[in-house]
């Protein structure tokens, strides 16, 4: 079933005020790496469609282990979103949403999922492993962030006609979701993302489905001179359209399930645990410099808990040799978002966020 009023319970275009009992509570958020393989070739997606050390017997018990021991402790395990791939074309999902380990990351009901998909799989493939979903951990709240592309939504009747019919599957079945679509921002689009076309295609998204419209800079996922000349694009796009744009723009800085400070997001891939710095949306960096030390030979929460901790005194150690950042009212928000950790990562001394150079345009909270 999808969940109604989705835009308004949805929709953080502004400043958000985060409940009492949600700031005096910590929250761990897992990306994990488990998906290999796609047949889908969607712009502006720089994902890793296959993962060289795959072994999902290990990587799964990892990941199960870790959340067992956030569910027997006084932390919340909020959300496991996983990756890197389309949730109904990758080509190992049944093998890992039926492994025994799986449904052990969901015993606390109250855990959300987070799936990607473009939907483009046939309606069989999806209702298949829906109903595999269904029968195991049939509690499941999911999050299903629809991978769309502008040229295709606003000028494809076909298109729009077959998410239509893949809506109508999610609403038949007994899983509850919360679908809002996402959109990669990159140059090489026909329609350019200038305020009149995001408008347009916010309000089509919202009229049709009821549902927001998120902004992906997945060029985050590559390292190299592109990454950087991508980033001036997107910095240059995000500001214009929150500027002239702000009823129709959802600017993820400023979403309160990712309020830094008493949240705890990582990634895990090929049997390692990262940090995750937030930026608009999780970066998923798999670099020496956001690796988790382990100080056993399993991972226990302790190291994920330490890890945050000495990360901040990095960032905050970091922030002197930036030209915008130390003394910035943003700056510990950022710091808990790990965003400083990134910047050095990829020599960045400017704030790309747009918060701290007079131009903000959503207060993080």
């Amino acid at each position: 079933m999808i969940r109604k009023n989705l835009f308004e319970r949805m929709n953080i275009a502004g400043h958000v005020n985060v409940e009492l009992q949600r700031s005096s509570n910590f929250y761990v958020f897992m990306n994990v790496d488990l998906l290999n393989g796609c047949g889908q070739t969607c712009a502006g997606c720089f994902v890793n469609k296959g993962i060289n050390s795959y072994d999902l017997n290990r990587d799964l018990e990892t990941i199960a282990r870790l959340a067992d021991e956030v569910n027997a402790s006084n932390l919340h395990l909020e959300e496991i979103a996983l990756g890197p791939t389309d949730f109904f074309s990758a080509k190992n999902t049944l093998e890992v949403i039926t492994h025994p380990a799986f449904k052990r990351l969901f015993k606390n009901e109250d855990t959300k999922f987070v799936m990607t998909s473009t939907l483009k799989a046939s309606g069989e493939e999806i209702r298949q492993k829906l109903k595999v979903l269904e029968e195991s951990v049939g509690h499941l709240d999911i999050d299903l962030l629809i991978a769309t592309d502008i040229d295709e939504f606003l000028t494809n009747k076909q298109y729009l006609q077959e998410m239509k019919s893949k809506w109508q599957i999610l609403k038949e079945s007994s899983l509850e979701f919360d679908p809002a679509f996402q959109i990669n921002i990159h140059p090489a689009n026909l329609i350019k993302y200038n305020p009149d076309n995001l408008t347009r295609l916010a309000q089509e998204i919202k009229a049709e489905f009821d549902t927001i419209l998120e902004f992906n800079p997945s060029i985050l996922r590559i390292k190299h001179q592109k990454q950087k000349d991508n980033l001036k694009f997107w910095m240059r796009t995000i500001r214009e359209n929150s500027l002239k744009n702000a009823n129709n723009f959802t600017y993820t800085m400023v979403n309160k399930s990712h309020s830094g400070m008493n949240n705890l997001v990582v990634n895990f891939r090929e049997g390692n645990f990262y940090l995750c710095p937030f930026i608009y949306e999780n970066v998923f960096s798999y670099e020496d410099s956001f690796l988790i030390q382990k100080q056993q030979s399993e991972y226990t929460l302790s190291d994920l808990l330490e890890s945050k901790e000495n990360s901040f005194v990095k960032q905050m150690n970091y922030s002197s040799k930036t030209n915008h950042c130390e003394g910035c009212e943003y700056l510990v928000s950022c710091t808990y978002k790990n965003v400083l950790t990134y910047m050095e990562a990829n020599e960045i001394k400017d704030c790309f966020l747009g918060l701290g150079n007079g131009e903000a345009h959503g207060r993080a909270v």
